[in-house]
């Protein structure tokens, strides 16, 4: 919370800072949409061949836009995301007529505050305008959970089914530093990095209304450190990586402030 206090603080100076220095046209707004979650998942050897996929989430964020000009702005955000990734696996055999399935899945799913700290062009003409974006965004993890769901059937040839069993379990994430003493996690319990550092790159478009202005934005989210940190003394194949990979769409609605 200390870390998350500074970094508030300096972008409440930052954009005091510009106001007073430049008399810098701030606008502050909000913005919500969806995120489509991704990591490069490296993972010990499950006994399966896994399929990959993405998970959905949500974005909400408070963005502070600082003009330095027409054409160049500071951007800083307040905004919760989240960060996801799912493994999948069906198996279907058949053995003396009866035919056997299994289907397992595995959702990942990290809540995070992040701090976004975004150059942008802007460029058009009239009340339509485009730009395009980049920078870092410092996030702090909220929570987590790991979701593990299975099922198993077997049917005979008419294709009644003589066995049935599913079930599913949960394991909540527990935020550690790297090298951490395994006894640190209860049995329902797994290995979260608090912060994450990202980058992001898009671009997008908005209409003037007069007195706000209506956007659109498109980004790509590259995570540079991973989300799970490592036991101690772990050997190279019990290590679990995981980068964030994201692409956020979204909403939102600007009103100047000066």
């Amino acid at each position: 919370m200390k870390k998350q206090t500074f970094f508030q603080l300096f972008f409440a100076l930052l954009t005091l800072g510009f106001y007073q220095t430049t008399n810098a046209q701030i606008s502050m707004g909000v913005r919500g949409g969806m995120l489509i979650n991704n990591m490069d998942l490296d993972f010990f050897d499950l006994g399966a061949d896994f399929d990959e996929e993405n998970v959905l989430g949500a974005q909400f964020a408070v963005p502070v836009e600082i003009a330095l000009g027409d054409m160049f702005a500071i951007q800083p955000e307040l905004m919760y995301g989240s960060h996801g990734h799912r493994l999948t696996y069906s198996e279907t055999f058949e053995e003396l007529g009866t035919t056997y399935t299994s289907d397992q899945k595995i959702t990942f799913n990290i809540n995070t505050l992040e701090i976004p700290v975004l150059g942008k062009v802007k460029f058009g003409s009239g009340k339509l305008k485009f730009n395009i974006l980049a920078g870092p965004s410092f996030g702090f993890g909220m929570n987590g959970e790991v979701k593990v769901k299975y099922a198993h059937t077997a049917a005979d040839a008419n294709g009644n089914i003589i066995y049935e069993d599913s079930d599913s379990e949960s394991l909540d994430g527990k935020f550690v530093k790297n090298d951490y003493d395994e006894d640190d996690l209860d049995d329902d319990e797994f290995p979260l990095s608090k912060t994450n550092l990202n980058l992001h790159f898009g671009g997008g478009i908005a209409y003037d209304l007069g007195k706000a202005s209506i956007f659109f934005d498109a980004r790509y989210i590259l995570g540079l450190n991973d989300h799970f940190p490592d036991v101690e003394d772990a050997d190279s194949d019990e290590k679990v990586t995981g980068k964030s990979r994201r692409i956020g769409l979204g909403l939102g609605v600007m009103f100047p402030l000066n």
